[in-house]
């Protein structure tokens, strides 16, 4: 193995950056029972004042907006959950005032709105919606005796039941029948992993559960985990430090094998905008703070933000959509962002945090870095080169 030690300055990671842009396009819908989702091509979000989903699309950085007639049969109706799984297939949960009391009915739609069908699982109970993977057009509805999980093909209208081990369990993503689960037990939040749509689940073996962010020992927790690739993983964790309950952001880029701290603080909101780089939302009173973060969690750009966001959705890595409460007037607004990161873009609190390429055996750290920059390669050859570039 040979080590090659390059001598340069690479300011861009350290500090400058560029300012994001907040351009206000929209703000007139009413606050009460508003929800808020989106997908890579539009947005949408239920609000009383227009009875109904209104679909938002960006189109040359000018707003379009349609509304979406929701089911409505009752006199008395409130919806209190939208999601959305393709730019046509929607699903809305609705309290429905029924037989003198308020009962929880699920509505989805193939077509944008066009045609609502009710869904009940095959054991005619009311389903708990869990997870929706649009590549294999399956919903995955909790079981009410938390044993495993309902899948409904709505392509076909099939059912199919998978038993689980009886603990609380969240799907965190799940893409073409490979995915992970997030199983809380009283003594070590663990992973599973499945290749085949979620019929069986092993638990990952390369994570030492004994330690952070998995163990609960000196009182820690993992909150949630989100999956960007499978390899690049964020954990909010939270534990207790001398009665003082500390939450921080970390990051793994080998399946959970190692860890490093991203910051030092919990964050709201999670949105990848590609493999290397998600935007996180942390809430600061009546303001908030959108953070770029990059080079798989090694770099960060923060950014103020006026207004309690809901919601965000970035159609690549700089450009996007962020839902968020006005509280100067009290109601949701649409806010384009142009130009991502913020000023004072600085590295994280993680210590020599690596951004590995297993398939070359190439290895380059500290990342980021100020002077001094080591590539490690087991695969080197003769001839072989290496171009650097900053962040523009």
């Amino acid at each position: 193995m040979k080590t090659v030690k390059l001598f340069f300055l690479l300011f861009i990671l350290l500090h400058g950056g560029v300012y994001a842009q907040f351009t206000h396009l929209e703000s007139s819908y009413a606050l009460t029972n508003s929800v808020i989702n989106n997908t890579d091509d539009n947005a949408y979000l239920f609000s009383y004042k227009a009875d109904g989903i209104i679909k938002f699309k960006l189109n040359n950085d000018a707003l379009e907006t349609v509304t979406l007639p929701v089911p409505q049969n009752s006199s008395i109706m409130e919806v209190n959950n939208l999601d959305v799984i393709s730019n046509d297939v929607l699903m809305v949960r609705i309290n429905e005032f029924q037989n003198n009391d308020f009962i929880n009915n699920y509505y989805l739609t193939l077509d944008g709105a066009k045609n609502w069908t009710k869904i009940l699982t095959p054991d005619n109970n009311l389903p708990l919606f869990n997870y929706a993977d649009e590549l294999s057009n399956t919903i995955y509805f909790y079981k009410t005796n938390n044993t495993g999980y309902y899948t409904y093909k709505y392509t076909t209208g099939q059912w199919d039941s998978i038993t689980f081990n009886p603990a609380s369990f969240d799907i965190i993503k799940l893409k073409n029948g490979i995915g992970y689960l997030q199983i809380f037990t009283s003594g070590a939040d663990k992973i599973g992993y499945t290749t085949n749509g979620g019929k069986t689940y092993q638990v990952l073996s390369n994570i030492d559960y004994t330690k952070q962010p998995f163990s609960w020992a000196n009182n820690g927790m993992l909150q949630k985990l989100t999956i960007v690739t499978e390899n690049h993983w964020y954990a909010q964790y939270r534990y207790d430090s001398a009665g003082i309950q500390v939450s921080k952001l970390l990051a793994t880029t080998d399946k959970g094998t190692t860890w490093y701290t991203v910051m030092n603080t919990g964050v709201d909101l999670i949105q990848a905008a590609s493999n290397s780089m998600v935007y996180v939302y942390k809430q600061n009173g009546a303001k908030g703070i959108l953070y770029q973060v990059s080079e798989y969690g090694t770099r960060i750009c923060p950014t103020s933000f006026t207004g309690r966001v809901q919601s965000m959705n970035f159609r690549d890595t700089k450009n996007g959509l962020i839902f968020a409460l006005d509280t100067t007037t009290s109601q949701y607004g649409v806010w384009l962002v142009t130009n991502g990161g913020g000023a004072n873009c600085f590295a994280s609190t993680g210590v020599n945090a690596k951004a590995q390429v297993k398939e070359s055996g190439l290895n380059a750290y500290p990342n980021p870095a100020a002077n001094e920059l080591s590539i490690s390669n087991y695969e080197f050859h003769i001839g072989t080169s290496y171009t650097i570039q900053n962040m523009t």
